[in-house]
């Protein structure tokens, strides 16, 4: 199964601007076997995108107003679960003749991850590449999809950050009362060792205490933070300094 580097997903958190976020997650994304992704949040009314799709690709698709018809799209506004395209996928008129341009670009398949925040903003990363639907594109997806869903969540952070400053939202308004977040010990410790890829059980063994007792210092984590899943939790924490890797 493919592994990203730790200190690499960090790093996304640091980035300055849309464009370094790109040229950070790019290298990710081809480790994961991908040719190309994109990644957009939106909150508070405003999109912020980062792409490494082909420039006139997107300018199609704007143009066309495509994402009313992109299945992925449809997909991602009413669940959170990964998406794995497939052919059923793109029956539809509209949906096949959205692929079949895409596929002069160089994308033919591909994954696609919702993530919803709790302050309201939402988001969808899609992992692309030419490789055509079929047993090889199946077995690529499942392999990378721990590594592909994790690198989506510290993408959706990451651009959320640079995304506040681009529109000049203070500090109360893009986080919320971080400042104000208080994590015991334990649940620093939890943190830091989820972050290096540890599970539950793995934890629960390191810290001398049950699997369960993890699990309750996870919830408790991630009311605190206010995010909905444990990987949101870890990009959060890092992202705001209460743990460091």
């Amino acid at each position: 199964m493919p592994e990203i580097n730790h200190c690499d997903l960090a790093g996304l958190l640091a980035a300055e601007s849309l464009k370094d976020i790109e040229e950070k997650a790019s290298h990710l994304v081809n480790a994961l076997g991908y040719d190309v992704f994109v990644a957009g949040v939106q909150r508070a009314g405003r999109i912020h995108v980062v792409s490494t799709y082909s420039q006139t690709w997107r300018a199609i698709y704007d143009e066309q107003n495509l994402m009313d018809k992109d299945p992925t799209v449809l997909h991602a506004r009413r669940s959170t679960l990964p998406l794995v395209w497939h052919p059923e996928l793109f029956l539809q008129k509209d949906a096949a003749s959205l692929l079949e341009q895409s596929r002069c670009y160089g994308i033919s398949s591909g994954l696609s991850i919702p993530v919803h925040g709790s302050n309201g903003s939402a988001a969808m990363t899609s992992f692309a590449s030419g490789r055509e639907f079929g047993d090889e594109q199946k077995r690529h997806v499942q392999e990378n999809l721990p590594a592909s869903m994790l690198l989506s969540t510290y993408l959706f952070e990451a651009i959320q950050r640079v995304g506040s400053t681009i529109t000049g939202e203070t500090g109360a308004e893009a986080s919320a009362g971080e400042t104000e977040i208080y994590l015991t010990p334990k649940e620093t410790e939890c943190l830091k060792w989820s972050a290096a890829g540890k599970s539950s059980w793995e934890i629960g063994t390191i810290m001398s205490c049950t699997e369960r007792t993890i699990n309750f210092h996870f919830g408790n984590i991630i009311k605190k933070l206010g995010v909905s899943n444990r990987r949101m939790a870890v990009a959060k924490a890092i992202a705001t300094k209460l743990v460091s890797i």
